[in-house]
């Protein structure tokens, strides 16, 4: 019977879909950056990486298939780059980093990675092109 519930199955199975595969991909680009040689005490750079990334990713897919509950938004911006950035791994790396008294690389990498997210979103909301 259509309705809200029907609705919202539909959506948490396009978002919880989205997810899994960005969760993999996230996990699979740690894996083959630490394959091709990032030491493992500099896998804050990756995080890095992986979140400026998704923000760009999450921008441009907003701006192209906005409004944000669009499956297409809900599946690859809610989904997809909700699952693949990680605020959780950034907070604690940067814990980390702080614990192990290299305060300055925890500084820097704190004010890059926001400053590389919020740039990467705004990237990807002009690449989209769209006019408004």
């Amino acid at each position: 019977m259509p309705g809200p519930w029907t609705d919202e199955l539909h959506a948490l199975l396009l978002v919880g879909t989205g997810g899994t595969i960005g969760s993999v991909a996230r996990h699979l680009f740690g894996f083959l950056a630490r394959l091709g040689g990032l030491p493992a005490d500099q896998g804050h750079l990756s995080t890095m990486a992986i979140n400026a990334t998704g923000s760009l990713v999450a921008g441009w897919l907003l701006r192209q298939f906005g409004p944000v509950n669009s499956a297409a938004f809900m599946f690859w911006g809610l989904g997809f780059c909700g699952g693949f950035t990680t605020f959780s791994s950034y907070s604690r790396e940067f814990v980390t980093l702080m614990r192990d008294n290299r305060h300055l690389e925890a500084g820097a990498y704190m004010v890059l990675s926001v400053a590389l997210g919020v740039a990467g979103y705004m990237a990807g909301w002009a690449l989209a092109g769209k006019g408004g």
